[in-house]
C-alpha cells in the first residue's frame, strides 16, 4: 500500500437569497505545492464572487492521496461499523459518536459470545485512533467539540447501499 499525492480541488459553498447551499467543486490543473494551490483558490474564488449574485460562504482547497496500487481486501464489509462514544471535554453530560467502518474483529473484547459486539477500550490500536480525538486533540467530533475520553463502543450492522 502506498498511498500518493495526486491531486489538489478547491471546494466553494454558495448561498442564495433564500439561504440555500450549494457547493461546487473545482479541480486545479497541477499546483507547485500547497502555497500555489491555495493562491490559486483565492484567484478563483474573488473571480467566481465577481461573476455571480450569489455569496461565497466559505471555501477550502485540499489535495487528493490515491492507493496507486488498490487491491480488494478479503473480507471487509462497509456495513459493519465499530461505534466509538467519546466523551466530550468540558461537557458531562453530552458524548460523541464515532463510526468506523469495516472495523478488525481485534479490537473488538471477544472472538465469538457476548463481547464479540464489544469494543476492547484497552485495544492499543484502539487507542491510537482515539488519541486522535482525545489526548492529541488533531481531530473534533460533532459539531467542532473535542473529545476527552473513550468511554466505550459496540459492533452494529447497517443496511447495504445499492451497488
Amino acid at each position: 500500500m502506498a498511498l500518493t499525492a495526486d491531486r489538489w480541488f478547491t471546494v466553494v459553498e454558495l448561498v442564495e437569497t433564500s439561504g440555500k447551499k450549494t457547493r461546487k467543486r473545482f479541480e486545479q490543473s497541477a499546483p507547485a505545492d500547497d502555497t500555489a494551490a491555495r493562491a490559486a483558490a483565492l484567484a478563483l474564488v474573488t473571480d467566481l464572487a465577481a461573476i455571480t449574485d450569489a455569496v461565497v460562504a466559505s471555501y477550502h482547497t485540499y489535495q487528493e492521496f490515491v492507493e496507486d496500487a488498490l487491491s480488494l481486501p478479503a473480507s471487509a464489509e462497509l456495513q459493519n461499523q465499530a461505534v466509538i462514544q467519546l466523551s466530550i471535554d468540558d461537557e458531562p453530560t453530552k458524548s460523541a459518536t464515532v463510526i468506523v467502518p469495516a472495523p478488525k474483529d481485534a479490537i473488538f473484547a471477544g472472538a465469538t459470545g457476548p463481547n464479540y459486539d464489544i469494543l476492547d477500550v484497552a485495544d492499543t490500536d484502539l487507542i491510537a485512533f482515539v488519541a486522535n480525538f482525545t489526548t492529541e486533540a488533531l481531530y473534533y467530533v460533532s459539531d467542532g467539540e473535542q473529545a476527552e475520553t473513550l468511554l466505550g463502543g459496540k459492533r452494529r450492522h447497517v443496511r447495504a447501499s445499492s451497488s
